[in-house]
């Protein structure tokens, strides 16, 4: 986490207004995570509701972090 904000925020500025900046970005991090997630518990009052919002945060989870989409070269069949 800290090597991610490091590398945006990596100038030759005043230390001090470097760290102020990099906290400022772990924050609003920090607060997006904490909202998302009430926002599934929001939703997912329900047990119906709550599994297929589940199953499809899994699947948008899968798909962005690269297991299904390759990387590399197109494969023909």
């Amino acid at each position: 986490m800290l090597t991610l904000t490091h590398s945006l925020l990596e100038s030759n500025e005043n230390l001090i207004v470097r760290f102020v900046k990099q906290y400022l970005v772990i924050f609003c991090i920090n607060q997006m995570a904490s909202a998302l997630f009430r926002l599934m518990a929001a939703l997912g009052r329900d047990i119906v509701v709550a599994n297929t919002a589940g199953t499809f945060a899994l699947l948008a989870v899968t798909v962005l972090g690269g297991f299904v989409i390759s990387r590399g070269e197109k494969m023909v069949v």
